[in-house]
């Protein structure tokens, strides 16, 4: 359940990177993909494609966890 002091850009983000994260996944599951028959160019661009998408992802949700646990209380200067 999204909380209602969420801003905007926000949940903007949060709708990018999943998108982001749904098409590299769509992608990866084209028949080349899957069986290893794409050419070496197009293995590497799908990995890039979901390399940057898990990145994307990864950052946002460090980025959230880490608000979540500093509004908890925890201590900021902790590395997640």
């Amino acid at each position: 359940m999204l909380e209602q002091d969420v801003s905007d850009e926000t949940v903007q983000s949060i709708l990018d990177n999943k998108y982001a994260m749904f098409n590299a996944m769509g992608i990866m599951q084209h028949h080349d993909a899957i069986t290893g028959t794409a050419k070496q160019a197009v293995a590497d661009s799908y990995s890039a494609m979901l390399s940057d998408a898990t990145n994307q992802n990864n950052e946002l949700y460090v980025k959230l966890v880490g608000d979540r646990a500093t509004q908890a209380g925890l201590d900021s200067s902790l590395s997640w």
